[in-house]
């Protein structure tokens, strides 16, 4: 069993049928070759300019979302410190606790943490 003869390229056929100096068809070669490399690295560079634009601005989303979740954990730390001061307020002030400004501000600044989400 023979194998079967490969059919030649299109720039090997040319070479063969054409009139073209050695010279011009080695060129023609050298110039495939070089826009066969220019076609592959400019994929390349596409996944690298996608890289260097996306990932600084994923940096900084994550930056963003940490200080973000720092902010509502501090407001969550105040909102129970506030809690906590009107319930030590109203149990020292006893029956008179409804009438008492501080008692009102906390509650005042309880309700606006509440509000606000937190």
């Amino acid at each position: 069993t023979e194998a079967a003869p490969t059919k030649p390229t299109p720039l090997l056929q040319v070479a063969m049928t054409s009139c073209y100096s050695p010279i011009s068809l080695l060129f023609m070669i050298v110039l495939v070759t070089v826009l066969q490399f220019a076609l592959r690295s400019g994929a390349s560079l596409v996944f690298l300019h996608d890289w260097w634009v996306l990932v600084p601005e994923v940096v900084a989303c994550l930056e963003e979302r940490e200080d973000a979740l720092e902010a509502v954990l501090m407001l969550e730390q105040e909102l129970k410190d506030k809690q906590a001061a009107a319930a030590r307020t109203a149990a020292a002030l006893g029956p008179v606790a409804a009438a008492d400004k501080r008692l009102a501000v906390l509650n005042s600044s309880i309700h606006s943490l509440t509000v606000s989400g937190c």
